[in-house]
């Protein structure tokens, strides 16, 4: 085998390391991208009707603190 033989051969073993590299790169990107998209796009669906349910209850809570909080002697 000549050397110009040999240099393709070790130039053909390093690029298809490279598109190996490249592909697990962008497999990997995606699901990083995924693991902060998903959870962001199930809250958007799910948390209004949690809300929605729960909005009685969270007005009370703030009502009867608000409450309180006039009821404390005020700091000078």
């Amino acid at each position: 085998m000549s050397s110009v033989e040999q240099q393709i051969a070790d130039l053909e073993r390093r690029i298809k390391k490279i598109e190996r590299y490249m592909l697990w790169s962008t497999i990997f990107e995606f699901l990083r991208l995924a693991i902060v998209i998903i959870p962001i796009v199930l809250a958007i669906i799910f948390l209004p009707p949690v809300i929605k349910k729960y909005s009685p209850i969270i007005a009370e809570v703030l009502a009867a603190s608000q409450q309180l909080i006039q009821h404390l002697p005020k700091a000078r």
